[in-house]
Formats: C-alpha cells, structure tokens, sequence
C-alpha cells in the first residue's frame, strides 16, 4: 500500500522507511515488515499463498555502500559482424568450399 509516497505495511499500518527490513510478497507484491511477516506468518492478502522474499526496492541503499566496479574496454567485447567473420572465418570458408564442391559435383553428374 501506497500513501503519499509512502509504503505503508498492512499489517502495523505504519510506515515502511528507506533502510528497514522488509519483505515483498512473491505473489501480490505487498510489502510488508520483516517482523510483522514473521508474526503474521504468510501474506495480509486475504487468501493469498505468497512466499516472502526481501523487498530490493526499498532496501536499495544497501547495495550504495559497495565499491563501484570498474570496466575496462579491454573486459568488454563487441560483438559486431567484423568481430564475428574473423572469429569464425574457418567456418565461412569451408562452408564456401563445400557449397563450391557440391556445385561442381552436380553440375557433372545431372550434365550429359
């Protein structure tokens, strides 16, 4: 539940804050407490079977405390057709050879 930007638990009916544990509802998408989830044992949604998993949204600020990975371009790879054809220019070449080759053998066999 939602009020004035807000995340409201239904089950305390007070307010979800950045930073508290808390869980969403696999099948509604309910935020709920931690604690109060644990009290209540399952969902507030009335005839609802969700399973609790943690609420990434709210808790974002956790991961905000990590150092920030660094990519270089040489961990990067383009993947464009030029990268491709001389990765796999054996393959290209051999399939032109085998499509030349059966060219020559048809034309000889269904030829007079």
């Amino acid at each position: 539940m939602v009020s004035n930007n807000m995340v409201i638990c239904p089950y305390c009916q007070t307010a979800i804050r950045v930073g508290e544990e808390n869980i969403l509802c696999s099948d509604c998408k309910m935020p709920h407490h931690r604690e109060c989830w644990i009290e209540n044992g399952k969902c507030t949604t009335y005839g609802c079977k969700g399973q609790m998993k943690p609420n990434l949204r709210i808790a974002a600020h956790r991961r905000q405390n990590l150092p920030p990975i660094e990519i270089t371009f040489a961990e990067t790879e383009e993947k464009s057709f030029k990268k491709l054809f001389f990765r796999y220019q054996w393959v290209f070449i051999l399939g032109i050879l085998f499509l030349l080759g059966l060219g020559y053998y048809l034309n000889h066999v269904y030829l007079p």
